[in-house]
C-alpha cells in the first residue's frame, strides 16, 4: 500500500464534497493538488492567478510553486491566495 490513501484521507472535506479521486497505487503529486484547489476556488467562486503547493526540498526554496510527487515524509507546504471573482477581493 502506498502513502496516497492516507493522504488523501487527509485532505478530505469534512462533507466529502472535495474528496480527492485517486486510484490505489497512484503517485499523490504537487499537481494533483493543485487541480484540487483549483477546482475548490472555482466552486466557491474564487480564483487565483497562481498558488504554491511545494514538497519536501521544495518549501526551502522560495516562491517555489512545487511539482513532482509527494513522498511518505514530505513536508507539503499550500500557499494560497484566492481571490473573489466578483468582488476582487482576497
Amino acid at each position: 500500500m502506498t502513502n496516497v490513501l492516507i493522504i488523501a484521507d487527509s485532505i478530505r472535506s469534512p462533507d466529502m464534497r472535495h474528496a480527492v479521486p485517486v486510484a490505489i497505487g497512484d503517485p499523490l503529486t504537487c499537481e494533483l493538488l493543485k487541480l484540487h484547489v483549483e477546482r475548490a476556488f472555482g466552486e466557491h467562486g474564487a480564483s487565483a492567478d497562481e498558488f504554491i503547493v511545494s514538497r519536501g526540498a521544495q518549501t526551502a526554496v522560495g516562491h517555489d510553486m512545487g511539482s513532482g510527487p509527494i513522498g511518505r515524509d514530505d513536508v507539503v507546504l499550500f500557499d494560497l491566495f484566492p481571490r473573489d471573482r466578483e468582488s476582487g477581493c482576497s
